[in-house]
């Protein structure tokens, strides 16, 4: 029985773990698709409207505990609030 030696990852995680397997494939999947200019100009709107900068974090990291979703939700409920009280 052989085992994979922590230097021979082709991938690590946050934690600085390997990746192996399918959750290797789907980390190259996931980091293939991505789009950087994107990511980057919805990280500036979400720092914009909410205050908080998560330029350091991960996109999906950042709404992991779901307090910058609840933010940013509320801050957009609000907007849209105001707005609709101004038509009248």
């Amino acid at each position: 029985m052989s085992f994979r030696k922590v230097k021979d990852a082709e991938m690590f995680d946050a934690k600085e773990l390997p990746v192996y397997g399918m959750d290797l494939e789907l980390e190259k999947k996931r980091n293939a698709k991505k789009n950087s200019e994107l990511e980057q100009s919805v990280k500036d709107w979400i720092k914009s409207t909410t205050g908080t900068d998560i330029s350091q974090q991960d996109f999906a990291d950042a709404f992991a505990d779901g307090i910058l979703l609840c933010k940013f939700g509320n801050q957009i409920f609000l907007s849209f609030f105001f707005y609709l009280n101004c038509l009248d």
